[in-house]
Parts: structure tokens; C-alpha cells; sequence
């Protein structure tokens, strides 16, 4: 959808010396939301970007502890970010971008990143549990 009304704008700018001045909103707003649906993706699938240099060289009880410690840290990003996108939602409410669209509110970006962290933390949070139980069953 983004990439279909940044086509039109171009092709009315370039055909008809115009562009519509909503396009620019919409499609920052769409792009951010594909980033961060995208970073919530990576962290079911586990396509993070990681650095297992040591973790290669050791197997068992300390693979085990470091997946637990990538996954704490992961949960604890998570809950900071989600904490402050609801409290920066109230604030951000009556704030409209300098576009034209009169619906749309910045706070609305803050809704996806929120809901993008929650699902990250959530997943990070099983994770954990399965870590842990994995950490039982080689004792």
C-alpha cells in the first residue's frame, strides 16, 4: 500500500506539477509500522541480528544460560519501550503533523510500536520459561 501512494505521488508530481499532501504521513506511518510489525517478526523467527562468537565453542548448560540472558535482556527492552510508548500515547494525542489529514494523530505510531513491544516481550517471556525448563532437564 505504501509503496503504491508514493507511486501515485511521483507520477502526479511529475505529470501534473502536484502531489498529495497526505502521502508524506501516510507513508512514514506505514513504514514505521512495517519496522516495527518487521522487529516483532524477527524476534519469533529468531532473525535478530546475534553475535554467538563464544557461544559456538560451548554447548549444553551454557547455551542454555546465555539463550536465558539474550532473552532477559530482550524482555527487558521490551517492557521499558512498551511502558514508555502508552505513556507517551496521552501526550501525543491532539498532536496532528503539518499535513492535511485531520484524523490521523502522531499517537497513532506510539498504538503499533506498543502493540510491536508487547508481542516482542510476550514472546521473549516464553522464551524464558523454555530456557529455564530446558536448564531443568540437564541437571
Amino acid at each position: 500500500m505504501m509503496f503504491i501512494i508514493v507511486l501515485i505521488n511521483v507520477i502526479m508530481r511529475y505529470f501534473l506539477n502536484t502531489s498529495l499532501m497526505w502521502s508524506i504521513e501516510i507513508s512514514l506511518f506505514l513504514f514505521i509500522s512495517i519496522i516495527f510489525i518487521g522487529a516483532a517478526s524477527a524476534t519469533v523467527s529468531k532473525d535478530y541480528m546475534q553475535v554467538d562468537l563464544f557461544v559456538k565453542k560451548y554447548s549444553g548448560k551454557i547455551f542454555i544460560l546465555y539463550e536465558l540472558l539474550v532473552n532477559i535482556s530482550i524482555l527487558i527492552f521490551g517492557i521499558v519501550a512498551f511502558i514508555g510508548c502508552v505513556k507517551i500515547i496521552p501526550k501525543t494525542w491532539n498532536t496532528i503533523p503539518s499535513g492535511v489529514i485531520m484524523w490521523y494523530r502522531s499517537a497513532y505510531v506510539y498504538f503499533v510500536m506498543a502493540f510491536a513491544f508487547l508481542f516482542i516481550s510476550t514472546f521473549a517471556s516464553c522464551q524464558i520459561i523454555r530456557s529455564l525448563n530446558k536448564y531443568r532437564m540437564k541437571k
